[in-house]
């Protein structure tokens, strides 16, 4: 898009208006209605007070109505807090457990206390007793994923939601192979998941590893016969009404 066009676009108000109007999707078998574009809050996490407030603010006005804060510092955290008051019931938070801020560094951790602490200081930070989405943090290993769904992570979550303290549990994984399986285990109420046109047509067997930024070994034929596509994972995600939150894009 060029500048000039961008000028005459924004002199156009009815053309604008059309462009800015949100489109609202059917969140899987959820029963929310989120905004098609979210805000992923990776990239503001370190910012100050004012530039949350005006992010935030802007993201309210423009009909977003998804944020996910996976990570922050206390203060962070605090000022979404503030910059969400008086819409709080307006939006959906999606939070995570798995990682934590150390010393204002991102850290992903199955420390049983960390973990906890760090969920715990999420809604005292952002002044809220409920989160909508709760993800199982960035789990792309097999061991991985059995420790998550079969020890304290999965009990955990679930035990906040028989508390009335979670909507929905997540999971999020950059690996094909492993988000299909967490999908099909029923457990699992919606996929954060990389989707954009280089994840889609990279070859299968290096794609996953590449977007980890990961060596891989090429796979045997025998091997790529076996290993979902892409396509199977976003079918089956229909087929079992598990929304999918792109990240990546």
């Amino acid at each position: 898009v060029t500048k000039e066009f961008t000028v005459d676009l924004y002199k156009n108000k009815q053309y604008d208006s059309e462009v800015a109007a949100m489109v609202y999707r059917e969140f899987g078998k959820t029963g929310l209605k989120v905004s098609a574009i979210g805000m992923g809050c990776e990239y503001v996490w370190t910012a100050d007070e004012q530039q949350v407030c005006e992010v935030v603010h802007a993201a309210v006005d423009a009909g977003i109505n998804y944020f996910d804060l996976f990570v922050g510092t206390p203060s962070t955290r605090e000022y979404y807090g503030k910059a969400l008051q008086g819409v709080r019931d307006k939006v959906y938070l999606a939070g995570h457990l798995g990682c934590a801020d150390q010393d204002g560094q991102y850290v992903k951790t199955r420390d049983k206390s960390l973990c906890r602490e760090f969920l715990q200081q999420f809604y005292e930070k952002l002044d809220t007793n409920y989160i909508d989405v709760l993800f199982l943090h960035n789990c792309d290993e097999k061991s991985d994923l059995d420790e998550m769904l079969d020890g304290w992570m999965y009990a955990y979550a679930k035990e906040l939601k028989d508390q009335g303290r979670i909507g929905f549990i997540g999971i999020s994984s950059h690996n094909t192979q492993i988000a299909l399986e967490a999908v099909k285990s029923g457990k699992i109420e919606v996929l954060m998941f990389p989707v954009n046109p280089l994840f889609n047509l990279l070859p299968q067997d290096t794609a996953d590893a590449r977007m980890k930024g990961r060596d891989v070994k090429s796979m045997t034929e025998e091997e790529k016969a076996a290993y979902p596509t892409k396509q199977e994972l976003y079918g089956t995600c229909e087929k079992m009404g598990v929304p999918i939150v792109a990240m990546k894009p």
